[in-house]
């Protein structure tokens, strides 16, 4: 999690059952974090481990259509989500394409690579050169 105040935004470290706010120096039992918690909600922003689930505990959705990164990224969320029991939303891969310019196909034909070798490409899917 991070914490932010004015124009504060740092992350939040536990050691030894204390938790800092790095480079502040503002520190935390775990009663006193929770009461922080409890009075200022909008001092706390999720790091990119919990943004997902965040993000569907606030506004759940049914599904997430993205690029394959991003799908990637959910999968690893799954379990965080079944230990919350935040309903997982379907995972929705979206259409992509790749612009190649002229140089790099002339560099990768020279060097005897097709766009196949960079990438999986099905045999129905067309390629086109720009």
């Amino acid at each position: 999690m991070f914490y932010l105040k004015d124009d504060l935004r740092e992350r939040i470290e536990e050691t030894n059952g204390e938790w800092k706010v790095v480079n502040d120096g503002t520190r935390f039992s775990k009663d006193e974090l929770l009461k922080e918690l409890e009075q200022n909600p909008e001092r706390f922003s999720p790091n990119v481990i919990l943004r997902g689930l965040y993000q569907e505990t606030i506004l759940p959705n049914i599904a997430f259509i993205g690029g394959g990164g991003e799908t990637a990224y959910w999968l690893q969320l799954k379990s965080l989500f079944e230990h919350y029991k935040v309903p997982f939303p379907v995972l929705v891969l979206r259409n992509s394409f790749l612009l190649v310019e002229e140089k790099w196909k002339a560099q990768m034909s020279k060097l005897n690579f097709t766009i196949e070798d960079f990438f999986c490409l099905s045999r129905t899917w067309s390629i086109n050169w720009f």
